[in-house]
């Protein structure tokens, strides 16, 4: 699957994004369909960047106008899976939204 990192701000967009890449046959990982009520999403949001395929980082002038955001937490996590991963292969993909 695709991990989606985004704020909130940028929902809209980002379904929509999630929606073409669906379309395509891409299996999208969104926080807000696949964790479940009640389940730690801190656990989940690690356990799908770990098992994503991709990193896709939507980075916007919502995200830099941001003080705090949780978005900074799934960054760090993707860093240290980067740091895992194979140099010669694609996995943190940025997108300017």
């Amino acid at each position: 699957h695709v991990f989606l990192s985004y704020v909130r701000e940028n929902q809209e967009l980002v379904v929509r994004l999630c929606n073409d890449l669906a379309q395509r046959g891409v299996d999208v990982w969104m926080d807000r369909q696949e964790i479940k009520p009640g389940q730690r999403w801190k656990d989940a949001i690690r356990t799908a960047i770990q098992g994503g395929s991709f990193f896709l980082a939507c980075f916007s002038s919502e995200f830099s106008d941001k003080q705090r955001s949780y978005m900074n937490e799934e960054l760090s996590l993707a860093i240290e899976e980067l740091r895992l991963r194979p140099t010669d292969r694609a996995w943190f993909i940025p997108i300017r939204l």
